[in-house]
C-alpha cells in the first residue's frame, strides 16, 4: 500500500536537513519528444521544483535522463534512482507526467507495483491528478500508462506511414543517405559524382570475383566520409538504391533519383553473391559444383542425388541438376540430367571465341578524361584550404591547436582523391593484350583430352565465374577472364 499524503508530508518535514533525502524528481527526455512535444529537461525540473515547493517540499533530487527512450529500462538515472529507492532513501517520487516514467504498461506497473509499492514509496505527478494512496487513484495509474503506450504506439505507427508515402512518392525515406549520394532540398537524392565513380568500381570489383575484405580495403584508401569495412561492402552491393529503387519493409517503390549503375550490373552482382554463399567452404565432388545459378530466379542450382530399386534387384543411381528453389515449389526452372549440363559447358569452353562480349573495350575515353578533371579540381580546392589554414597559422591568425584536426581531414581527403586520380591513369594506360588472352583458350583445347578430372575441375574455375542453366536447357558463362 502506498503512504498516505498526510504520512509523507510528515516524513519529508522529518527528513529536510538530513543526510539523505526525500523525494526523487525524475524527468526524461528523447531527442524526437524535446523537439516535437515540448518536454524539455529545463521545463520539467522547473515545474516539478515549483510542484514540490506548493507542497512545502524541501528535500528533493533530481534523476535526469537526457536522450533516453522510455521503451527501455534501462536508464542511468533510472537506475541510480531504482538503487536509493531499494536502500530506502526516497519516500516518493515525483515524475512531470507518468509517461516520462516508462512508456510501456507493463514497465510502468512493475515500477509502480513491484517496486515502489513494495519499499512504501509514495508516486506523484506534478500535472495528473490521482493519489496512490487509494484503489480509484491506483486504477488510474494503470489507465494512463495505457494510454502512455497508446500514443507511443500511434505515433510510431505515424512515422512508419510517413515515410512509406515519402518512399511511394520516390522521395529518400532514410535517415542517412547511401553513399554515393545526397538528399536535395525536395527530398530526391542526387549523385555525388566522385563517390558514384567508387560504387561503380565497387561493383566491378566484386564481379570480377575480389573479395569483400579486399574491396573495402581499396575503398577505405579513396574516401574519409564512410567507415568502410566487409560489412559495408555487402550492404552496398545489395543496395536497390543504385539502380533507381527505394525499398521500405520489403516493398520496392521507382525513386525519384538517377541510378548509378545498371540493372544488368546489379544483377551481376547478386548472382556473384549467391555464387559465392553456395561454395562457402565447400567445393563438392561434381565438375561444375557450386558454379551453376538458375536464370530464372538466381538462387544457386545443386547436384541431386537419387536412388532407384528395379524389379530385377539391380540399384540404379541418377544425379540431376536442380535450382534450389524449385525444389521448395518457388520455382518454374526444369531440372536436367548432370552431364547435359556439363557436356555444354565443355562445349562453350572448347569453342569459344574472343568476342567482345568476353572482353569487352575499354570505358569511353572521353568520360573517363571528364572524371579525371573533376577528380584534379576537387584535388586543387582541397590543396587551397589547405594552404590557406597552413597561411593563417604561419602569420599568427590562428593557433595551431584549433586547425590541427581541420588539417588532418583535409589531408586524407587529399590523398583519397590522389589515389582516384592515380587509379584513372593506370587504366587510361592499360592496354588489352587480345592474343595473350586467345592463347590461353587454345592451350585449354589443345590439352583438355588429357586432363584428369580434377585439373579440369581446377581450369573451370580458373576460367569462369559464374554458369547460368535456362529452363530450355541453354547455359551462359560469366567468365573470369
Amino acid at each position: 500500500m502506498y503512504p498516505s499524503r498526510d504520512s509523507l508530508d510528515a516524513r519529508c518535514l522529518r527528513g529536510a536537513g538530513s543526510a539523505g533525502f526525500v523525494i526523487a524528481l525524475y524527468e526524461r527526455v528523447s531527442t524526437e519528444e524535446q523537439s516535437v512535444h515540448g518536454f524539455s529537461l529545463d521545463a520539467q525540473k522547473e515545474r516539478l521544483e515549483a510542484y514540490c515547493q506548493s507542497q512545502g517540499w524541501a528535500d528533493f533530487e533530481h534523476f535526469t535522463d537526457d536522450g533516453y527512450s522510455g521503451t527501455s529500462m534501462d536508464r542511468p538515472a533510472l537506475q541510480r534512482l531504482l538503487g536509493c529507492v531499494e536502500r530506502g532513501q526516497v519516500e516518493a517520487v515525483v515524475v512531470y507526467k507518468l509517461d516520462r516514467l516508462g512508456r510501456k504498461q507493463k514497465d510502468v506497473l512493475f515500477l509502480l507495483e513491484d517496486v515502489f509499492d513494495r519499499h512504501e514509496v509514495a508516486f506523484k505527478s506534478a500535472t495528473e491528478p490521482f493519489d496512490t494512496s487509494t484503489p480509484l487513484g491506483r486504477a488510474m495509474l494503470g489507465i494512463l500508462a495505457v494510454f502512455g503506450q497508446l500514443e507511443r504506439d500511434t505515433i510510431i505507427e505515424r512515422t512508419k506511414f510517413g515515410l512509406q508515402q515519402r518512399a511511394r512518392r520516390g522521395l529518400w525515406h532514410g535517415a542517412s543517405y547511401p553513399f554515393g549520394y545526397q538528399m536535395n532540398e525536395q527530398g530526391i537524392l542526387e549523385i555525388i559524382p566522385d563517390e558514384a565513380a567508387l560504387v561503380r568500381e565497387v561493383f566491378a570489383k566484386f564481379i570480377a570475383g575480389e573479395s569483400r575484405r579486399s574491396i573495402a580495403n581499396w575503398l577505405a584508401k579513396r574516401t574519409t566520409n564512410r567507415y568502410v569495412d566487409p560489412t559495408f561492402i555487402l550492404k552496398l552491393i545489395e543496395r536497390r538504391t543504385y539502380v533507381g529503387a527505394l525499398v521500405m519493409k520489403g516493398r520496392e517503390f521507382a525513386g525519384r533519383h538517377e541510378p548509378i549503375i545498371d540493372e544488368e550490373t546489379f544483377r551481376a552482382a547478386q548472382l556473384e553473391l549467391n555464387r559465392r554463399l553456395a561454395r562457402r567452404g565447400v567445393r563438392g565432388p561434381y565438375l561444375l559444383s557450386g558454379l551453376l545459378t538458375c536464370a530464372v530466379c538466381g538462387a544457386p542450382v545443386h547436384y541431386v542425388t537419387t536412388r532407384q530399386k528395379k524389379a530385377n534387384g539391380k540399384v540404379y543411381t541418377y544425379v540431376r541438376v536442380v535450382c534450389r528453389n524449385k525444389r521448395r515449389g518457388d520455382c518454374n526452372s526444369h531440372s536436367f540430367a548432370h552431364r547435359q549440363i556439363e557436356e555444354l559447358v565443355i562445349q562453350n569452353i572448347l569453342c569459344i571465341k574472343l568476342t567482345e562480349d568476353l572482353w569487352p573495350l575499354p570505358a569511353d575515353p572521353k568520360q573517363a578524361e571528364n572524371h579525371l578533371r573533376a577528380l584534379q579540381d576537387e584535388l586543387d580546392q582541397l590543396t587551397a584550404q589547405r594552404d590557406r589554414l597552413v597561411d593563417a597559422v604561419q602569420t599568427g591568425e590562428l593557433p595551431v591547436g584549433l586547425v590541427r584536426d581541420r588539417l588532418e581531414k583535409l589531408e586524407q581527403s587529399r590523398q583519397a582523391v590522389l589515389l582516384q586520380i592515380e587509379d584513372g591513369i593506370a587504366r587510361q594506360g592499360t592496354e588489352r593484350d587480345d592474343t595473350q588472352v586467345e592463347g590461353t583458350f587454345h592451350s585449354v583445347r589443345s590439352l583438355w583430352d588429357d586432363l584428369t578430372f580434377a585439373e579440369r575441375q581446377q581450369i573451370i574455375r580458373l576460367l569462369i565465374r559464374n554458369i547460368r542453366v535456362f529452363p530450355d536447357k541453354q547455359v551462359a558463362l560469366e567468365w573470369n577472364v
